[in-house]
């Protein structure tokens, strides 16, 4: 029974008068955590009556955080492209590629760290490892070259283009660090249950800093996080794909940090640190709820700051039993925040990557997406990502080791507001906010408009800025500038809050900003 039904069939037989058990915690555990990751129990207040600041950043429509109403369109979320050169590097015949983090830097370099996983050597002391993380880089994004570096000794032998003996699956470039010695971080996830005479007594995160993001050295002696060793609660640590990022707007590390709960489940969570060092308590985000597989599992989270938002890429999970052994079938779903802590799915769980339907295709159903994405490039968000082949369906020898590809999305393109043949409208919340010029990201087909105006708190027009007046978009553009007959400028009384009111017709509305 779903833990809310529960609590409403005791409130019910409380009313009735009949005497009932008390329901404790672990009798809702841990199904009960299934509805922290919907937006109906997240955010159960309806503020469309409530002002809400906006600056220059885009406005999205990925949700209903700025609308009041909704009349005449429809919500779709857009699918990731993938380029059609795919796979765009292949990694070395031993081991899968499992990224990690990719950059352009101020030169326009593309520079991209990946593990190889599944690889065991032997390191300069003797020790046995795994997992090493290589470097690759590309002048255009899309032909990438690896250069022998000679820093890892590998069985004997520096000619390869490993950067780190283990897996960095933490990186962050900081060009504002004071110390150039120090200007990449990395957490490396040391784990000596696997790799015999590995010198680390504790499999955890152990910090580690670098100069140009190839030469490393430890910064602290002791992890700054521990691993997850078993199933139990309290959890001993975090898992093994949790990751790590750097937010500008909250000016903090964010940890995804994946748990393992009892039973061998798997879901996801959050903490944050303002040193990489110190870290506030791994609290849950994302557990399975009665609209999901029933053996759904959350594997992976990786989340990222765009505009006046934030999104992730879920990576779900169910393993698939099969002759050759099991198979972790993923896919990626799309997750939406307006703070930066707290995430939620959208109403449309389908995959936002699809697995290909024909055996053809390098890439299959094991997506793995580095910290770092997206970048943009033009009027795109490229999206990195590395995939397999599912063996289920193949012979070992057929088998892909692990590639790199690349699936691109117009820019702001997550999600659109729909008109058809007929018109339909959208009215936000209440505006506060210091611009003028109202520019907004629409697909327009011929025949169609977008036209916008504004309005009181209490629904009234206000002139000039009428829908009447309005010199609408007619065309597909990613910076389409509305005006009026009598003004081409907003004015905004001072104390005052302002609806944005905007018509579409045979048109799709991405995105709207003021600046």
């Amino acid at each position: 029974m779903e833990p809310y039904a529960i609590l409403r069939f005791g409130t019910i037989l409380a009313l009735l008068g009949v005497a009932q058990m008390a329901v404790s915690a672990q009798d809702l555990f841990p199904e009960a955590y299934g509805i922290i990751g919907r937006q109906e129990y997240l955010f159960p207040a309806d503020m469309g009556d409530w002002p809400v600041k906006i600056d220059s950043r885009h406005q999205l429509f990925v949700d209903d955080y700025l609308v009041k109403s909704l009349s005449g369109l429809e919500r779709e979320y857009h699918k990731l492209q993938r380029y059609p050169g795919n796979p765009i590097y292949t990694a070395p015949p031993k081991g899968m590629a499992m990224l990690f983090y990719v950059m352009r830097d101020e030169s326009g370099l593309f520079r991209l760290w990946h593990q190889v996983h599944g690889l065991y050597y032997t390191d300069s002391q003797g020790n046995q490892r795994r997992h090493p993380t290589c470097y690759i880089e590309s002048d255009d994004g899309l032909h990438w070259r690896a250069s022998q570096l000679g820093v890892v000794e590998a069985n004997g032998s520096t000619e390869n283009n490993y950067v780190f003996e283990k897996s960095l699956e933490g990186m962050f470039y900081e060009p504002w660090e004071q110390d150039p010695s120090r200007r990449y971080k990395g957490l490396a996830h040391m784990e000596p249950g696997n790799d015999n005479n590995q010198p680390e007594p504790i499999e955890g995160y152990w910090l580690y800093t670098s100069p140009d993001g190839i030469h490393w050295t430890r910064a602290r002696q002791d992890p700054v996080a521990s691993s997850n060793l078993g199933y139990k609660m309290p959890q001993t640590g975090i898992g093994d794909t949790s990751s790590f990022r750097y937010d500008p707007v909250l000016s903090k590390y964010i940890c995804n940090a994946k748990f393992v709960l009892p039973g061998k489940y798997r879901a996801y969570g959050i903490c944050e640190s303002d040193d990489l060092i110190h870290w506030t308590a791994p609290r849950m985000m994302f557990y399975r709820d009665e609209q999901d597989p029933e053996k759904m599992q959350f594997y992976a989270h990786i989340t990222f700051n765009y505009e006046s938002m934030w999104f992730g890429l879920i990576k779900t999970m169910v393993i698939i039993p099969t002759e050759k052994g099991n198979w972790k079938h993923c896919e990626l779903q799309l997750s939406v925040s307006r703070d930066g802590r707290n995430f939620s799915r959208i109403p449309d769980r389908s995959p936002i990557l699809p697995v290909p339907e024909s055996l053809d295709a390098w890439d299959m159903d094991y997506p793995c997406v580095p910290s770092g994405v997206p970048i943009r490039v033009g009027n795109e968000l490229w999206f990195y990502y590395s995939d397999w082949r599912d063996y289920r369906r193949m012979d070992v020898e057929e088998r892909t080791a692990g590639a790199l590809g690349l699936a691109t999305l117009r820019l702001d393109g997550f999600a659109s507001l729909n008109a058809g043949d007929e018109p339909g409208t959208v009215v936000t919340r209440p505006l506060t906010f210091d611009g003028k010029r109202l520019l907004v990201n629409a697909e327009v087909d011929e025949g169609g408009y977008v036209k916008a105006e504004l309005r009181t708190v209490w629904g009234e027009v206000v002139e000039p800025y009428s829908l009447a007046n309005c010199q609408p978009v007619t065309d597909d553009v990613f910076e389409g500038r509305i005006t009026w007959a009598a003004a081409d400028t907003l004015q905004r009384p001072a104390k005052t809050s302002l609806r944005l009111a905007f018509e579409l017709k045979n048109a799709k509305l991405y995105s709207f900003w003021i600046e």
